[in-house]
């Protein structure tokens, strides 16, 4: 089906709406032609009438033909203005040399005509035109004067010419500086279009999400579809939120004080900001802001980057960190500490004795014959024997208390704040439940093992040496007292 305008191009279509804005001006004309033929105001004949309307119309359709094949775009200036002009000029022409009195009447055509200039024509190409209209019209007054004389008045004729000589190419100034105002205005609003474009293109494309927040209002005025799909929003219901719609209640004070460090530049990057997405579910992010001001008003642009992926990463690596240091202080065995964390342990609690006079009670344990178990049952059933003895005294340990094996059935265990009567308790405690362990290395075979332990409370500015050394010889007095038993200072 055949359209009217070009659906598929927008240029042509602008193009086709001004001829035929062009083709309006003719029939507005044509009928007044008409009507001052109907009224006897001239004295033009039907054939003429007819021949004119014919050829203005034939004019007419050609032009559109030309537009509408696209046969326009050959040229130039695809518009065609000034060739339709330069039409509508000549059949001005023709009008004014049938016009008789009316004369100074249809020269106003020539403002119309002109006016259609405004859209297309430089300075050079209406002084063009000027020249033309005027050659035109005392082309009309020079036929007139030799083939109907009686139309033509000299006086006013002669001044009609003149009228035309001086408005014409004023018009033409005016109009030539319109045409470079509006291509100047055209011309800006191309860079201001691209230039949109680029920041749209950049806006929408980018890796981070980016919202644009009235500062007055509260509500957010533009964002791209990287935050939306990042809180799982679309863009509509985005723009319907307030900043205190993105973030938990109870972290909206921390928040808000972020946001204004941020719109004063007295922070580059907040960091850790907890988002609510859609589906109430929580993640962090990073945003870096500033404050804006458009048209008078006060916005807050802000970039948020989501660092879900980064704290996994990071919280992994922590993780990793620190079972790799609980791996380099572990005795694999019996899972307490060993003996070179132990030193650096003791050191710290030495510290903290002195500074604070709080007291400090160190035990050292050893099993009993354990040589004569290993060289009986063997090397593996004594690692089992270890290992639970590792577990007992975990078990009858505090928090604040930690274990460590010294040497090969060596045990140390630091206390902290207790003095030696309260760490004579725990060390009861773990000669106790150790001896209810029961092991049964061959068949029919059932053994419980002991163990012989020093204790005794450090005293303030105690060389670690010293202190160690103590524990260690009443480890020896318990051995040699019997075995299974405790000895304190």
């Amino acid at each position: 089906m055949f359209d009217i305008f070009p659906k598929d191009d927008r240029e042509q279509s602008v193009r086709v709406k001004r001829f035929l804005m062009a083709f309006a001006s003719y029939s507005v004309w044509g009928f007044i032609a008409l009507l001052t033929f109907l009224l006897g105001i001239t004295p033009v004949s039907i054939y003429v009438m007819l021949g004119c309307f014919s050829g203005i119309l034939i004019s007419n359709i050609l032009i559109y033909s030309a537009i509408r094949s696209g046969f326009n775009k050959r040229f130039k200036d695809p518009s065609l203005t000034l060739p339709q002009m330069v039409i509508a000029t000549f059949w001005t022409m023709v009008i004014l040399y049938y016009a008789d009195a009316a004369r100074g009447t249809v020269l106003i055509l020539y403002l119309v005509v002109f006016v259609f200039g405004l859209f297309k024509l430089d300075l050079w190409q209406f002084l063009y035109l000027s020249v033309f209209a005027v050659f035109n019209y005392a082309v009309v007054i020079i036929l007139l004067h030799k083939t109907r004389p009686e139309a033509v008045i000299n006086k006013i004729d002669i001044l009609n010419v003149i009228i035309l000589a001086l408005v014409l190419p004023w018009f033409s100034f005016v109009g030539g500086y319109i045409t470079r105002l509006k291509s100047k205005v055209a011309r800006s609003l191309s860079v201001i279009k691209e230039t949109e474009l680029k920041f749209r293109t950049i806006f929408d494309s980018a890796s981070d999400g980016i919202a644009m927040l009235d500062i007055k209002t509260g509500f957010f005025v533009a964002t791209n579809e990287k935050i939306c799909n990042m809180l799982g929003y679309t863009q509509d219901e985005f723009l319907k939120l307030k900043v205190s719609d993105l973030h938990p209640r109870e972290s909206l004070k921390f928040v808000f004080d972020k946001y204004e460090k941020l719109n004063k530049q007295e922070l580059s990057i907040a960091k850790n900001i907890p988002l609510i997405k859609k589906d109430k579910t929580m993640f962090y992010a990073d945003i870096s802001g500033a404050k804006i001001t458009m048209e008078g008003k006060e916005y807050s642009v802000g970039v948020i980057r989501d660092i879900t992926e980064r704290r996994q990463a990071e919280e992994a690596l922590q993780k990793s960190e620190q079972k790799y240091l609980e791996l380099s202080i572990t005795d694999d065995l019996t899972q307490v500490y060993n003996s070179r964390h132990f030193y650096v342990q003791m050191e710290k609690e030495m510290e903290r004795a002195n500074r604070y006079e709080q007291p400090l009670t160190l035990l050292l344990l050893d099993l009993d014959k354990f040589k004569d178990f290993n060289d009986t049952y063997g090397h593996v059933y004594g690692d089992y024997v270890l290992s639970r003895l590792g577990h007992v005294v975990k078990s009858c340990l505090r928090d604040s208390d930690s274990a460590y094996r010294y040497g090969g059935e060596e045990f140390t265990i630091i206390l902290p704040m207790t003095t030696r009567d309260e760490g004579m308790v725990t060390a009861q405690r773990i000669q106790n439940e150790f001896k209810k362990e029961a092991f049964i290395p061959v068949p029919g075979t059932e053994i419980h093992m002991t163990m012989s332990i020093g204790i005794a409370q450090y005293k303030q500015k105690e060389e670690m040496k010293v202190f160690v050394h103590r524990v260690d010889q009443l480890m020896y007095q318990a051995k040699n007292n019997g075995r299974d038993r405790i000895c304190s200072e």
